[in-house]
């Protein structure tokens, strides 16, 4: 049986499995990136040839390009949690951070 495709969801609606399967995404879209990167360093050693500074600036600004999309990813997850808080817990339960801690 052929597994079916997720319906695209927005981090800003997403809940429960799907601010899981969104920041998932977001791992795998990451550790991608960081391959490719990989993969370029190790394509300039085999090869033989030179590692120019601008190849370097180049891997650089893809490394932190991949970094800020995934920080503003996990941004709008958080905001979407902080939304979320209030119907986390049963009604009349206070939220675990503000419980009152044993003395």
């Amino acid at each position: 049986m052929a597994e079916q495709k997720a319906k695209p969801v927005s981090p800003r609606t997403a809940k429960g499995d799907d601010l899981v399967r969104l920041v998932g995404i977001e791992a795998e879209r990451a550790k991608k990136g960081t391959q490719q990167i990989i993969e370029m360093l190790t394509e300039d050693e085999k090869d033989g040839g030179p590692n120019p500074l601008d190849q370097i600036a180049e891997i650089l600004e893809r490394i932190s390009d991949t970094l800020n999309g995934f920080e503003m990813r996990l941004s709008e997850i958080e905001s979407t949690l902080g939304r979320m808080r209030p119907t986390l817990f049963r009604e009349g339960e206070a939220p675990a951070s503000t419980r009152s801690q044993p003395n």
